[in-house]
């Protein structure tokens, strides 16, 4: 049977674990959203200057976040949305939905095109 010293080290053991991981899945969304917003920002043909003047930040700031150094505030990121009319799923999964005449939508990840659905 383990003591109740044993019993707290294992969890705490488990907090850091989980807090590593958790700081790894945050660092991956950093970047991410970062290579996202460049594709975006490349896709509508406006130089990091130009955009970041748009959005209101210094062009070191935005390549700070699409670098994944630093992560986007969830505010810019609206702000980008509306802006440019892009969707939470172009952003957070470099998914676009473009939709068609006849009902369907065509869907691309980071400009690949991966299926055609109703």
């Amino acid at each position: 049977m383990e003591s109740e010293d044993e019993k707290e080290r294992k969890i705490e053991h488990e907090h850091y674990i989980n807090a590593v991981e958790c700081e790894r899945i945050r660092k991956k969304n950093k970047e991410i959203i970062g290579r996202n917003v460049r594709l975006i920002r490349n896709r509508i043909q406006l130089s990091g200057k130009n955009f970041a003047v748009k959005i209101g930040i210094s062009t070191n700031q935005l390549y700070s976040y699409e670098k994944g150094n630093t992560g986007f505030p969830g505010d810019l990121l609206g702000v980008i949305m509306t802006m440019f009319e892009i969707t939470s799923e172009e952003i957070y999964a470099g998914i676009e939905l473009t939709a068609k005449k006849d009902n369907t939508f065509l869907v691309r990840k980071y400009g690949y095109l991966l299926s055609e659905v109703l």
